[in-house]
């Protein structure tokens, strides 16, 4: 089993749209062929990764995109969508 960096945030800053986001569909795709994953540090990933997002709610719904523009919101719902995550108004704005 490969942990996942669930300190990527604290150090890094940033939600890593073209790595750390791509972790939770590695980590369905190998849960549901038997792989054991790091569910402790995904969990803690996706806490970080949705607490960016809900932050800049109101920042959203006006449009602003952050950096790297509509490729980290798209990588942003891969990731959502992956975790299994509900639509709400963070994944609405």
């Amino acid at each position: 089993m490969r942990k996942v960096s669930n300190s990527f945030m604290e150090s890094g800053g940033c939600v890593a749209c073209h790595a750390q986001n791509l972790t939770a569909r590695v980590a369905r795709y190998g849960r549901a062929r038997g792989f054991a994953v790091d569910e402790e540090g995904l969990s803690k990933q996706f806490a970080d990764h949705k607490a960016a997002y809900a932050q800049n709610g109101d920042r959203l719904l006006q449009r602003y995109e952050g950096g790297g523009g509509i490729d980290t919101l798209a990588y942003a719902m891969l990731y959502f969508e992956a975790a299994g995550y509900p639509p709400d108004s963070i994944t609405d704005a």
